[in-house]
């Protein structure tokens, strides 16, 4: 619960990367994505899309007659060269009529409104001729309801708390029994009716208008997710302390109202302002105790 948390050649800039090989080519210029798009974990948790790029070319021939094609992104939004993103345009020369060329993205759509398509549109140039890719971002590719970057980094973070040398941090993480994607709160909050798995937004955008969830800036995906997992602590406390039907069925009530209001905001169960409150705090300072203490290979 963080109400508060509303808060290749050498011929181009960015990470590029060109791989050749020496295949036959059809009557036209060919791009297809290459495999799925996975996530760099050592760098930023970038999306990496591979393209397969082939010219109309014949392999009998002695040499590509025009070897240089030309990709960019008109939009000028995604692959921009900012955070070791991909800087877009790019030229390059396939003397083999074959490659496949690595894009990287760090996309933020913070702002964008939920539900639109998360998209870009690269125009590949070619002779004279244009072809258009739709490359989608922020992906599920295994549509288990995470975003692959957010999955990728929210499981690093708790792991890496729960090898924490930290008995504070170990036990929070192992506090925390499942975590899912909300989109319902910004930043993120706990599963009233289960207080031990934590919600996580991809979206936490700070004063400024930078969403400080997608590269973890001043570390604050971190921040929400240590946060969370106090909560997720401070419940099962409550549970030792009160058992199922005690403190812990309260403070679960009080979070349901809290988040959901209605029929369930029983006068006797409606939270208290005090004690939220403290609870709000204890959290938030845990949160910020901690969160340069939790390493993960592409924390910044």
């Amino acid at each position: 619960m963080n109400p508060q948390r509303g808060r290749f050649s050498g011929l181009a800039a960015g990470w590029v990367t060109l791989f050749y090989c020496a295949c036959a080519a059809g009557t036209g210029l060919q791009v297809e994505p290459l495999g799925p798009l996975v996530i760099d974990r050592q760098r930023d948790y970038a999306e990496v899309q591979l393209l397969k790029l082939e010219l109309p070319w014949q392999p009998t021939t002695s040499a590509v007659p025009d070897p240089q094609v030309t990709i960019s992104d008109p939009g000028g939004r995604i692959y921009n060269g900012h955070s070791g993103a991909t800087r877009l345009p790019i030229q390059l020369r396939l003397p083999a009529g074959s490659g496949i060329v690595e894009l990287r993205s760090v996309a933020d759509f913070g702002n964008q409104a939920l539900g639109a398509e998360r998209l870009s549109l690269l125009q590949i140039s070619h002779a004279g001729r244009q072809r258009t890719l739709r490359l989608r971002h922020w992906q599920d590719t295994d549509r288990n309801g995470r975003i692959d970057w957010l999955e990728a980094r929210v499981d690093d973070i708790l792991a890496a708390a729960r090898r924490s040398p930290v008995m504070a941090l170990r036990d929070a993480a192992k506090a925390v029994t499942n975590w899912h994607e909300t989109t319902d709160v910004d930043c993120g909050g706990v599963l009233p009716q289960l207080p031990t798995v934590i919600l996580i937004s991809p979206m936490c955008v700070n004063q400024l208008g930078v969403n400080v969830h997608r590269l973890d800036l001043d570390r604050e995906l971190t921040a929400t997710v240590l946060h969370e997992a106090h909560h997720a602590w401070a419940y099962r406390q409550l549970r030792l302390r009160g058992g199922e039907d005690g403190l812990a069925s309260i403070y679960g009530a009080m979070l349901d109202c809290l988040f959901h209001g209605g029929g369930d905001c029983r006068a006797g169960l409606r939270p208290d302002a005090a004690f939220m409150h403290e609870q709000e705090a204890q959290a938030e300072a845990f949160a910020q105790r901690h969160k340069l203490e939790v390493s993960t290979a592409g924390s910044r």
